[in-house]
């Protein structure tokens, strides 16, 4: 941005410092852009869950919880954690997903609240498991390095985009944080995919394309291409249900053999939603909190 005069300068500083102060950032976390979604992938394949990492056991028909865009450090939270913990034991929810964002600033402090928030759901869910994918906020001032030290600690990962085999389903993580999957990790997950027969699952943060309303802005993945072959991919590999957040509104796309929903924002609509899984019939149905089908 170029200011010609001295007063545009200090009419920008001034209004600048006002947007900072209104919404609790400082300049280093304005200005910070994140490290690359390269960076964040140690090699070209996915670290794969087995073993006792894995959500089991599971029957037939089972639920699994959905929250994203949590951020710890957005100000007062109220009873919202205790209710979700509590509603997720009540309404017999098997494992948790969080689908990023678990910080807002991206600090330590903020990991910490995340990790405690953790451990209750994990008592609360019946196989006692909750696997996170990364968000953009978690990146912020240098999140990605708390990121890894409080989130997905149990499962020994060494990258952001992971696997595993559950339920009669291929679960997959992958790292949209920077909204973009990246050259290396789309070859991956292209390798996976065709070397996997299973239906599939695929939880995001950033959404494919929502409803429409968001396509091409902020919200969504900003490659049209790269979100061209993913779509193509997904049809071509039995995948059957995408999940993303990152826009904090609900929003569903079909594409014909499989289905997107935007899950709404945890913490900014105080709500959640979760998906029934048949592994029998290889089906996926998702519903908000209060179980009314989307």
């Amino acid at each position: 941005m170029k200011l010609k005069h001295p007063f545009a300068t200090v009419t920008f500083c001034a209004v600048l410092c006002a947007v900072l102060s209104s919404c609790d950032y400082n300049l280093q976390q304005f200005l910070y852009r994140d490290n690359s979604v390269e960076d964040r992938l140690t090699g070209l394949s996915a670290s794969t869950l087995t073993g006792s990492d894995l959500p089991s056991p599971l029957g037939t028909t089972y639920k699994v919880a959905i929250i994203t865009d949590v951020h710890f450090g957005a100000g007062e939270r109220g009873s919202l954690d205790a209710a979700f913990v509590s509603w997720a034991g009540t309404h017999d929810m098997d494992f948790c997903i969080c689908l990023g964002d678990v910080a807002e600033h991206g600090a330590e402090s903020e990991y910490r609240q995340y990790a405690s928030f953790a451990n209750s759901v994990k008592g609360a869910v019946s196989t006692g498991k909750i696997y996170s994918t990364v968000g953009n906020h978690d990146l912020y001032s240098d999140g990605w390095k708390w990121w890894k030290q409080y989130v997905n600690t149990d499962y020994g990962l060494d990258t952001s985009f992971y696997v595993f085999e559950a339920g009669g389903f291929s679960w997959y993580f992958i790292d949209t944080a920077s909204g973009t999957m990246g050259v290396s990790q789309f070859k991956a997950l292209k390798n996976r995919m065709q070397n996997d027969s299973n239906p599939k699952i695929v939880l995001s943060h950033y959404p494919l394309y929502a409803d429409g309303a968001y396509n091409a802005s902020y919200p969504t993945l900003q490659n049209s291409m790269e979100t061209s072959r993913m779509i193509d991919l997904f049809a071509r590999s039995n995948v059957k249900f995408f999940a993303s957040g990152h826009s904090h509104h609900w929003a569903k796309k079909s594409f014909g053999s499989f289905y997107e929903v935007n899950f709404t924002g945890y913490n900014a609509k105080k709500s959640w939603g979760y998906i029934e899984v048949n592994s029998a019939t290889g089906t996926v149905v998702a519903y908000d909190k209060d179980g009314n089908r989307l």
